[in-house]
């Protein structure tokens, strides 16, 4: 029997890196950047934030989508049966899903 497939998809965040930015421009304004320190420092807080932000504030977004299964089993027939019967199976879980809640009861599974 086929399910459908779940895919997890990561969606990095950008706000660690405008926060190494933002420490880039106000620490770049404290420490001298004509000097090798400073611009040591100035990366090295940079860095610090970014890795904070990216671990404690700014976590990766994980959005999961359901596909329906693909069917290719090199005989057509067979195939299009298989997709009929996916999707009357999905007709039967909305039928169980509505006889279980009873705000969502209705005549409409009856065929």
């Amino acid at each position: 029997m086929h399910m459908k497939q779940i895919t997890e998809k990561r969606i990095k965040s950008p706000m660690p890196a405008y926060t190494a930015a933002a420490c880039i421009i106000v620490f770049g304004l404290i420490f001298p950047l004509y000097r090798v320190y400073g611009i040591v420092l100035t990366a090295v807080i940079a860095a610090a934030a970014y890795f904070f932000s990216k671990k404690c504030f700014f976590k990766d977004k994980i959005i999961q989508e359901e596909s329906e299964p693909v069917f290719r089993t090199g005989i057509a027939e067979l195939d299009e049966s298989l997709e009929q019967a996916n999707v009357l199976i999905e007709q039967l879980r909305q039928c169980a899903y509505r006889q279980n809640d009873p705000l969502r009861r209705r005549n409409s599974c009856r065929a």
